[in-house]
């Protein structure tokens, strides 16, 4: 049977490609699980449509991303946390909250997979932070101060 795989599928093949696949499969695993839909000609020109779109809304993403990219060049980055009076954070800071701070300044699309933390920091200060996408590399410098002070 021919359907058109909605996700990506370990050993069977990629989002938006045609396949061939027993029926049994198909029947049973990939249509229930809406993994697929079978190959007819109406969806097959439906498929067209769908790929043009997520090209470009793919595009988009790409220069958004690389916008924000340039952003980071120099950029210092504050956070207020609360510490206790040795200096440690009552909350740690991991990659998915400096993602949504830097959301917050203005760059957008820059997601927590590329951030390149270790572990959460959890000491007031400043660190210099990798930030990656393939070929697209930053540093920035965060800073963590106590929201006591001020």
């Amino acid at each position: 049977m021919k359907v058109i795989l909605s996700q990506n599928i370990l050993n069977i093949g990629k989002k938006y490609e045609v396949k061939n696949v027993s029926d049994g499969y198909a029947r049973n695993f990939l249509l229930p699980k809406k993994l697929a839909e079978i190959a007819t000609p109406n969806a097959l020109k439906n498929l067209q449509t769908r790929q043009r779109t997520e090209k470009v809304l793919t595009e988009e993403k790409e220069k958004l991303i690389a916008r924000s990219f340039k952003k980071l060049k120099d950029f210092v980055l504050i956070i207020k946390e609360k510490a206790n009076e040795k200096n440690q954070l009552f909350a740690g800071i991991d990659a998915e909250r400096i993602s949504q701070e830097l959301k917050n300044n203005g760059m957008k699309g820059i997601d927590a997979g590329f951030i390149k933390l270790e572990k959460p920091i959890k000491k007031l200060g400043e660190y210099d932070i990798t930030v990656e996408k393939e070929e697209l590399k930053e540093r920035i410098s965060l800073n963590i101060k106590n929201s006591k002070e001020d």
